[in-house]
């Protein structure tokens, strides 16, 4: 998988962090048993009478109360069956840590294994680390206040995690030997950390300045200058409660260091912190015993009860009514059948009460349907709070889950008799409004997946066309049907695969060139050269400013409302850019379909980039054929043995590392029995080198019996510089002649290797270097010539570069010239042919011939 680019991150937690925040929104408030016992216990002058009223509201509260008071934790000598016993044993402020774990603990109890959390074991960690932090808030004399606050912040210290777990994957059941670090593992993935969103949650539920600073900075990430020493305590009890492996699976590790500093700030050394470690570890232990399996009631365990009681309740028609109703809602296909059934109950259940149900949409709440004159909003306006209703009125939410999906605003409280159907009949809707939406988008899926097969199948039929723009414009076809636009252009870049070459219209319909050349962005910058690997990106008018955020206001064209683009790329290979011009955003699976566009435009892609290689590989066979045929010729032009001189016995061997080559080697007689000779050695390979060659060939024929070899190096080198001006090109040369008489040798070097010459009457070996530089460097060049006397026995070696500089089989060492020179001093008293043998069978077993890159050419010759 590709990795992402710094920028595709950075939209992807931005992307993520809006929905972190959006669905902070919709998180359920407290049940308003919880809110009110809340208020009264930060209100110094409520009574015992007020919470016993309150609680007497929520049945379940009261009765996991009660299970908590008359648990082994207390040790009371009798059970307490009343609110007024169990908040008199309980005391206000343990009152307020109880009634929160009850709430909350629902919340807690789900998957969170990708935290490395056992089952349920978020909410077992989050009894340690409260209890804990109790504990050690006792031991260092925080006021009782504080403590309870403590508890309660050391109980919500994770509830961030709620909303971030959806989003991480799945942590591998044992992690490395390093572990994990959350707070890293999220902002690398996400860029919000459980603390960020656990602020969220708490800010919504309305808790204390304490518990929400705790929380954000209870892994030390806080901004914030107070309540320091409860952030400090619940840090130093989380890190412990991680030692343990409180609420953890066996063996996970992880990745922190003990905050040494956060002792030194609560003034504990670690003797005194290991005697607190006891008295925590138990209160941790019997807090997990004693509220472990203290659950809120989920929307299922609602759903649960309800049902139960609604089989209790029919016992008459209007229950059967009821209760078909309700199964009325499950068996509909559409929200808008939903919401008929929904206002026909209600108006039944409520009897004249005007009413208003609001749903969310995004971070704005919209008025769906309304019932009673004196209801002042109206459907499809935005409704915000404290509009309506007035003072008396009661609120039902409408939860699936944990989401909030929307409210039901009542102007008076129900008839008590009526809020238990009430309250099913509205679980019963939100689950199967949620039904329906998810039933919707599984459709709308499908029908998105239907299209882009239709459009992959088309895909086959492009990479089976052979006309090139057949398949430009059948693909434009295909993405402009996907995305219902009502103009197209597709731009190719001038060399497929190279994203740095410019970009060239290659088809389009419904925009004309000129339009399209306008556009541009504010700088000028014509805009698809710009899009060169990007991502798929899409541009709107503003329907105000009529302007297009980006582009330039004077060049595009009056009728552009909106418009998609995307590179076109293929397993990383640069292919163009797509533009689609004037598409429907409001259709159903827009938003589906330019998410699939991605995978068409690879598929497009890769269509068009096979037409290419098929392009360059028709063009590779045609040159292949042309080399092949150049190959013969120039093989024709090689000589065809020696020329008869009775002066020398001379032995040859010509090789083309490829099918052409740039090297050139010859031997003539001339008009006096005298003989030249010439190894020549274009520089680079290829087409260019071998024209280079003929070229040089022609001319060295064409005049060497016509100028005297002493300044015929000179000559030779005008008409190269002549030849090769500007292009970089040279080639060195080696030409000798030989006297009539044959025993007079002129020898000229141009940048040649040293040639070798062995006197026969010194028994030696010269090395004869070059003279100049190589012909074509610059013009008017003086070339000296080497005048040397010879007699029959004496040998000349010659050799291109190609020899030298091959490379052996088993290293990367050379052949080198000091190899040559010792195995020419080994045979040298032999004939021209075996020498040249003997020089060749040495160069096989050193480098074999498919090793060799560059052409190696070798001139034998002996006096006779």
């Amino acid at each position: 998988m590709k990795s992402k680019s710094p920028l595709d991150t950075v939209v992807s937690q931005s992307k993520v962090r809006r929905e972190i925040y959006s669905k902070s929104n919709k998180i359920p408030s407290l049940p308003e048993v919880v809110t009110e016992v809340l208020r009264l216990l930060n209100d110094p002058a409520s009574e015992i009478q007020e919470f016993e009223g309150t609680l007497s509201k929520d049945p379940a509260l009261v009765a996991k109360m009660l299970r908590v008071v008359n648990s082994p934790f207390y040790g009371l000598a009798r059970p307490m069956t009343s609110i007024k016993e169990a908040v008199m044993v309980l005391g206000f402020r343990s009152l307020r840590s109880l009634v929160l774990a009850a709430s909350t603990a629902g919340f807690m109890e789900r998957d969170y294994s990708c935290y490395g959390h056992e089952d349920k074991g978020l909410w077992k960690h989050a009894l340690s680390v409260a209890s804990g932090s109790r504990t050690l808030a006792k031991i260092l004399r925080e006021n009782p206040d504080s403590r309870e606050e403590i508890f309660v912040a050391g109980l919500l210290h994770d509830i961030g995690k709620m909303l971030i777990a959806p989003y991480l994957g799945e942590v591998q059941q044992e992690t490395s030997p390093d572990g994990t670090d959350f707070a890293e593992m999220e902002n690398e993935m996400l860029g919000i950390t459980h603390e960020e969103a656990g602020g969220l949650v708490c800010k919504k539920w309305g808790l204390t300045d304490l518990i929400i600073d705790v929380i954000q900075g209870h892994h030390g990430h806080t901004e914030s200058e107070e309540n320091l020493r409860a952030m400090t305590i619940v840090r130093l009890t989380d890190h412990y409660a991680h030692e343990l492996g409180h609420g953890f699976r066996d063996g996970f590790i992880f990745k922190e260091h003990f905050p040494q500093e956060d002792l030194e700030f609560l003034g504990l050394d670690e003797d005194s912190f290991a005697d607190a470690k006891i008295d925590m570890e138990e209160a941790m232990s019997s807090a997990i015993a004693t509220l472990g399996n203290l659950s809120g009631l989920t929307a299922k365990d609602n759903m649960d009860r309800l049902e139960v009681r609604s089989a209790e309740l029919i016992t008459n028609e209007s229950e059967s009514a009821f209760r078909l109703a309700l199964l009325d809602l499950h068996l509909t296909k559409t929200p808008e059948a939903l919401d008929r059934i929904l206002a026909d109950q209600l108006n039944g259940l409520l009897a004249g009460c005007a009413w208003a149900y609001l749903y969310e949409e995004g971070d704005r709440t919209k008025v769906r349907m309304t019932s009673g004159r004196s209801c002042p909003l109206r459907v499809g306006t935005d409704y915000e709070d404290r509009m309506w209703p007035t003072q008396g009125a009661r609120t039902f939410p409408l939860l699936y889950e944990s989401f909030i999906l929307g409210r039901l605003l009542l102007q008076a409280p129900p008839d008590p008799s009526a809020i238990e159907r009430l309250e099913c009949l509205l679980l019963h809707y939100s689950t199967a409004l949620a039904e329906r939406h998810l039933e919707r988008d599984l459709d709308l899926e499908a029908r998105s997946h239907g299209l882009l097969l239709e459009a992959f199948a088309e895909t086959v039929y492009l990479l089976q066309e052979t006309d090139e723009e057949a398949i430009q414009a059948r693909f434009l076809e295909i993405c402009t049907d996907l995305l219902d636009s009502s103009a197209a252009a597709l731009y190719l870049h001038e060399e497929i695969g190279h994203e740095d070459t410019p970009l060239r219209l290659a088809q389009s319909w419904g925009i004309g060139e000129r339009d399209l050349d306008g556009l541009k962005l504010d700088d000028g910058t014509w805009w698809p050269q710009a899009l060169v690997g990007e991502q798929i990106i899409t541009l709107e008018r503003d329907r105000i400013l009529g302007l297009v955020p980006g582009l330039k206001a004077e060049t595009y064209p009056e009728a552009l409302v909106n418009l998609v683009a995307g590179p076109l790329r293929y397993d990383d290979v640069a292919v163009g850019v797509i533009l689609l011009f004037n598409l429907i955003p409001e259709k159903e699976e827009y938003l589906e379909n330019l998410r699939l566009l991605e995978g068409l435009l690879q598929l497009g892609a890769a269509a068009i980039h096979r037409k290419e290689l098929e392009k360059q590989a028709m063009r590779g066979r045609v040159v292949d054929r042309e080399l092949e045929i150049a190959g013969k010729l120039q093989q024709k032009l090689r000589p065809r043995g020696n020329p008869g001189s009775k002066l020398v016995d001379w032995a040859w061997h010509g090789e083309c590392a490829r099918r052409i080559g740039g090297d050139y080697l010859d031997l003539m007689e001339g008009r006096n029995k005298d003989v030249h000779g010439i190894v020549a050695d274009v520089s680079g390979s290829g087409i260019n080198s071998a024209l280079m060659m003929t070229s040089f060939r022609a001319t060295w024929l064409a005049t060497v019996k016509d100028i005297d070899p002493s300044s015929f190096m000179t000559y030779l080198n005008q008409r190269v510089y002549e030849e090769v001006e500007g292009t970089g090109m040279f080639l060195t040369a080696a030409t000798f002649h030989i006297s009539g008489t044959g025993r007079y040798l002129a020898y000229t070097s141009a940048g040649h290797p040293p040639a070798l010459f062995y006197s026969r009457s010194e028994n030696r070996i010269s090395n004869l270097e070059a003279s100049a530089p190589p012909l074509g460097f610059q013009p008017h060049t003086e070339y000296p010539t080497l005048h040397l006397e010879t007699q029959p026995g004496d040998a000349l070696l010659i050799y291109s570069d190609g020899l030298t500089e091959s490379v052996g089989q088993h290293d990367d060492l050379m052949f080198g010239a000091e190899r040559v020179e010792s195995i020419f001093r080994s045979c040298v008293d032999l004939g021209a042919s075996t020498i040249l043998e003997t020089i060749l069978m040495e160069l096989d077993r050193f480098s074999p011939p498919e090793l060799r890159d560059d052409d190696v050419s070798i001139s034998v010759l002996k006096i006779r």
